[in-house]
């Protein structure tokens, strides 16, 4: 395609694009010099609906229309017309009908998706000069033995049964959304052409059928949004992904042997969109996410962003997904994520402080005030008494005095339910992250922490005590702080306290480094119940930066409530003496490198509990283990970045990116993966986000030859190799292809 003219431009409203590399064909392309006896090849040239050239491009820009297909010479410099096929309406006059909705060819087969009551799938053969129809009906589909020459003229019918010796295989919706092919390994060769007979699915109003290359159409159905608008094959081809049209899941299956359901998928990916999802891990998602898929790495898009997937096959639940958008790149977050911070790209300095007035309720209620259906008391535990008097959920609140917030800005609040005698208790706030119920979050007794973004120059929040007359609802130590954002599905911001430096990590880089931490510049995350790991796996992942000293402790992660002799608690940290990092806990030393990291220099750390052995590794490599036979918990504390928690010895002079925690712990080859994958990142110029201001990622596409992914977006067109961004170019792109 190096060829062709930048000036080069296709006019029409396209609804899907295909660019069809024969070179990737079974035979590299080999069918085409065989093609001199068909009609097509010998048809009348240089007309309206045929080019100049004889023979099929050795590259083909396939263009769908709704009523018109229309296959242009990519050999050449302006793109010339080769063929156009005209429509027709139902009953298949011509060979294809109205309402076309996808497009994709291999080995000489193209194959066309049509709308509802239309026409079904229609596959024309250009080795064999003729096409093929299939659709629901046993009374319909089949071959129709007209000429492609004579695509656009009326006349055409599609024989059914089989008679002729021709296979019909219904499918199990005319109503055909996308439409994928692959030749599986040891598909059969057609004795006609000489090639081996592609498989196709297709995603239908109904489900997906899969055409098999011994001509046999198996059914996948059951899926709870019954349309099914996107399918594709991994590259593998082992698999088939599918996904509904309302953006809830994305499956995955072996491709079947019998007609199946959605309950037999291998793994069904679901997406951020529905906060709090049990499926790990998930998807960025938003309305409609799609993928490309690439052997056990996926790519999924949708109008937040992309993520991109390293699959753990032995257990899906454990893989690793990085989400990129046009301000940040999280790094890969492993299984049952936890929180994900450090990944912004604005180097602006953060400053925290308490925006509440008067949130632990110490002394007195001053501050708050109530509605006309609620009355509000102070309690001399500290804490604040909501009694409920209406039905109307929007009056049964106490409000806080206004707070000064910057729109779009980021903020953690917390705050806790002590008790109630009734259900829907809670807060109301704007923009809350756990929640899509406009802003109201009942989450019940016990202590919660979220993101909110602001909407307004001043922000206030609401305790609900419940929907009923008469609901007694006790709250304490609510808190609204600016937030160091969690890029995880949890969306569990750090608290800034003091003032955060932030810088990048390298000259000309887009990832951030934070720094400047001490006794009062630090981070912190309230205790949650997500935190408490019990006995259970964990994991702690990082890349830290020296300053070269010689002496003093560094409490890069810190789950403590006390100094570290304290029961319960874990610590990652350093020594400056020596450059040996160290997990501590529980009164022991869990476990400690066995070597030195660059006092300078940027490295990358995990460390944790799998089964009950505690690991280190640093820079993809195993530096330490230790297998401890007694119990321990990690305990109800807090989370900090940056200092401990009573021991003041905080991580002066280092710096900080991409913390993760986790309640998986990575596999040793998904270590040195992320590893691989994230050390590009802190390298100078490096570019790790979307091209452009938009999130909105509208088309994407995979080149095996190179190895790289080409997004698109409505602001911007990027190219990534892994995480990191390779080239990129302004403008709209709604479509991107590449076989």
């Amino acid at each position: 395609l190096d060829a062709i003219s930048n000036a080069s431009a296709i006019t029409g409203n396209a609804v899907d694009v295909f660019i069809y590399d024969t070179s990737n064909d079974s035979d590299g392309g080999a069918w085409r010099k065989r093609t001199q006896a068909t009609s097509w090849y010998n048809e009348t040239l240089n007309t309206s609906t045929r080019g100049s050239r004889k023979e099929f491009p050795s590259v083909a820009v396939i263009v769908l229309e709704t009523g018109k297909l229309t296959i242009y010479d990519g050999d050449t410099p302006d793109l010339d017309m080769w063929m156009v096929f005209t429509q027709a309406g139902w009953n298949a006059t011509l060979i294809i009908g109205t309402g076309n909705t996808s497009t994709s060819m291999l080995n000489g087969k193209l194959a066309v998706g049509t709308g509802p009551n239309i026409q079904g799938l229609v596959l024309i053969d250009f080795i064999l000069d003729r096409s093929q129809a299939h659709l629901n009906g046993s009374n319909y589909g089949g071959v129709d033995r007209a000429s492609l020459a004579l695509r656009n003229t009326s006349g055409h019918t599609f024989s059914a049964g089989t008679s002729l010796g021709d296979p019909t295989g219904n499918i199990v919706s005319n109503a055909i959304n996308d439409v994928a092919m692959t030749v599986l390994p040891n598909a059969p060769i057609d004795s006609t052409t000489g090639l081996p007979i592609p498989t196709i699915a297709v995603a239908t109003n109904g489900g997906v059928s899969v055409i098999k290359d011994d001509g046999t159409v198996v059914d996948i159905t059951g899926h709870p949004e019954v349309v099914i608008h996107w399918v594709e094959f991994s590259k593998d081809s082992k698999y088939i992904h599918s996904q509904g049209s309302y953006a809830s899941q994305i499956s995955k299956f072996l491709i079947p042997s019998a007609d199946t359901t959605i309950a037999s998928a291998e793994y069904t990916f679901k997406n951020t969109y529905y906060q709090g999802v049990a499926v790990t891990p998930a998807i960025l998602g938003g309305i409609s996410p799609n993928e490309e898929v690439i052997g056990i790495e996926e790519h999924f898009y949708s109008p937040l962003g992309l993520t991109v997937l390293k699959e753990n096959t032995t257990d899906y639940t454990k893989g690793s997904v990085a989400y990129l958008t046009s301000t940040y790149n999280s790094g890969y977050m492993t299984g049952d994520i936890k929180g994900a911070w450090l990944s912004d790209t604005d180097t602006t300095n953060v400053v925290g402080t308490e925006l509440v007035t008067n949130g632990t309720f110490d002394t007195d209620v001053s501050g708050w005030s109530s509605t006309s259906t609620s009355t509000l008391a102070w309690l001399a535990a500290g804490q604040i008494e909501v009694t409920g008097t209406a039905t109307t959920a929007s009056n049964q609140v106490v409000t806080s005095a206004a707070m000064t917030t910057v729109v779009g800005e980021r903020y953690v609040l917390e705050f806790e339910v002590v008790s109630s005698n009734g259900g829907n208790n809670g807060i109301f706030a704007p923009n809350i992250a756990k929640n899509n119920n406009n802003g109201y979050w009942y989450p019940g007794v016990g202590k919660h922490v979220t993101d909110i973004t602001a909407s307004s120059t001043s922000t206030l929040i609401h305790l609900h005590a419940g929907i009923n007359v008469g609901i007694v609802t006790v709250f304490d130590n609510v808190s609204l702080r600016r937030a160091e954002p969690d890029r995880s599905v949890n969306a569990n911001g750090l608290q800034v306290n003091g003032t955060i430096t932030k810088t990048a990590v390298a000259t000309g880089a887009d990832l951030v480094a934070y720094s400047g931490f001490s006794s009062s510049n630090y981070l912190e995350q309230p205790y949650g119940s997500h935190l408490d790991f019990g006995t259970g796996d964990f994991s702690f992942m990082c890349w830290v930066k020296g300053d070269g000293g010689t002496s003093g402790y560094t409490h890069l992660i810190n789950m403590a409530e006390n100094s570290q002799g304290s029961p319960g608690n874990v610590q990652l940290k350093l020594t400056k003496s020596d450059w040996l990092p160290y997990l501590y806990g529980q009164g022991n030393q869990l476990v400690a490198s066995s070597s030195a990291a660059p006092s300078s220099t940027w490295f990358h750390l995990v460390a944790g509990r799998k089964g009950g052995v505690f690991f280190m590794y640093r820079d993809g490599k195993d530096v330490s283990s230790n297998a401890l036979t007694s119990a321990f918990d990690i305990g109800n504390y807090p989370v900090r970045i940056g200092e401990a928690s009573t021991s003041n010895e905080p991580a002066t002079g280092m710096s900080m990116a991409l913390v993760r925690v986790s309640a998986t712990a990575p596999t040793a080859a998904q270590i040195k993966e992320i590893y691989e994958a994230e050390k590009p990142l802190f390298q100078e110029n490096a570019k790790c986000t979307l091209n452009g201001t938009s999130d909105a990622v509208q088309c994407l596409a995979y080149d095996d030859s190179t190895s790289e992914l080409v997004v698109g977006t409505s602001s911007s067109l990027s190219v990534f190799k892994g995480l990191r961004r390779v080239d990129e170019e302004l403008g709209n792109f709604t479509e991107v292809s590449q076989q």
